[in-house]
């Protein structure tokens, strides 16, 4: 996702690019106010606010993003695919899955609209 990027990637997926910036800059700033950025983050992704989450599933992100250890870890999940992440999946390329394999996507979300998921072989659909 990194090598294919465009505005609209960017713009909706704009915290794959805040997280990576080196600490303590994202780490210091939701903590700050965890709750702000997780309802912003969290209605983001649900197109129809936070009422797609299950109330004991958000409050299991509220108390997680509560955590200054929470934070870091997420903050250091972004950089890894951003780092060592990009260079595994270069030496894996072309490489399939062999084991059976769940794939969940939101379908009118920005993957959903342009990948073929089920199909995906690192091709962009035409969009």
């Amino acid at each position: 996702m990194y090598q294919m990027t465009n505005t609209e990637f960017a713009t909706g997926y704009y915290h794959w690019f805040f997280l990576i910036q080196p600490s303590p800059l994202p780490e210091t700033l939701i903590g700050a106010d965890p709750g702000f950025y997780l309802n912003s983050i969290l209605s983001a992704w649900g197109r129809s606010g936070t009422d797609v989450f299950h109330p004991d599933a958000y409050q299991e992100y509220a108390d997680a993003f509560a955590d200054p250890s929470c934070i870091s870890a997420t903050c250091e999940d972004y950089r890894a695919a951003a780092t060592i992440d990009l260079e595994h999946g270069t030496e894996d390329s072309g490489r399939k899955i062999a084991s059976p394999l769940l794939l969940l996507w939101g379908a009118n979300g920005l993957i959903g609209r342009w990948y073929d998921v089920p199909s995906y072989g690192g091709k962009r659909r035409n969009t």
